[in-house]
């Protein structure tokens, strides 16, 4: 579950949103020769993020929004993930990570006719869990983010996306100890916006790991629906 808010300013468009998933785990595998399984649900880690455009992107009333030309906006955002999410320190495998993450990121998007293109860089801080498996604790390196989106308008409210990244860094610890290699993985994606009516859309997603070092070999497949309220 989501919701946003956009809002002025100091007269620049700017938004507000929070984020409340649900997540199911469900798996086995073999540690230390036992094979060890896990099968649970539960509320995952909420997030927060503000987003301001400086650059481009006045605050204006959704009916001049519609008429407007396109031009080159530059803005920038932070989130702030919340450890509420289910987490037991008997396991391994969690739904929650029992921890802080603050995310700044700043983004560019440049216009051109039918076609945007969309920059962006960030980074991921962690605090460190002090629960893991009930007695260690685990800390994280700052992970850091570049993406690019190619974005073609086919009608009005209706786009799709090509969609890549690259993250590096990332090295995790174990009371202190080494306990994964520096991440520098890519994946690459499509997103199909589909505008139903004034009020409800609907976005498909698609992704797959293309440079794998650390954990990014997977696919990923979600469907959303935005619903506005004026």
């Amino acid at each position: 579950m989501g919701y946003s808010r956009s809002m002025n300013l100091g007269g620049k468009s700017a938004s507000f949103d929070v984020h409340i998933p649900r997540l199911c785990a469900d798996g086995s595998g073999v540690f230390n020769g036992e094979r060890l399984s896990r099968d649970t649900c539960g509320a995952g880690d909420a997030t927060l993020r503000l987003t301001y455009n400086f650059f481009g992107a006045p605050a204006i009333e959704l009916s001049e929004f519609a008429k407007r030309e396109k031009e080159v906006v530059v803005g920038a955002s932070i989130q702030i993930s919340v450890p509420t999410g289910q987490y037991d320190p008997e396991h391994l495998v969690n739904i929650g990570a029992n921890r802080w993450v603050l995310r700044p990121e700043i983004g560019m998007s440049i216009p051109w006719r039918n076609w945007s293109l969309d920059v962006a860089a960030g980074v991921r801080f962690f605090s460190d869990n002090d629960e893991y498996l009930v007695d260690q604790t685990f800390s994280q390196d700052p992970l850091y983010n570049l993406q690019a989106h190619l974005i073609y308008d086919l009608s009005n409210g209706h786009w799709i996306s090509l969609d890549t990244n690259y993250f590096f860094g990332g090295e995790t610890y174990r009371d202190d100890q080494p306990a994964a290699i520096r991440q520098e993985n890519s994946r690459l994606g499509v997103n199909w916006y589909i505008l139903v009516n004034s009020k409800l859309g609907l976005r498909l997603t698609a992704n797959t790991g293309v440079v794998t070092r650390v954990g990014n070999d997977s696919n990923t497949f979600s469907l959303a629906a935005l619903y506005r309220w004026e």
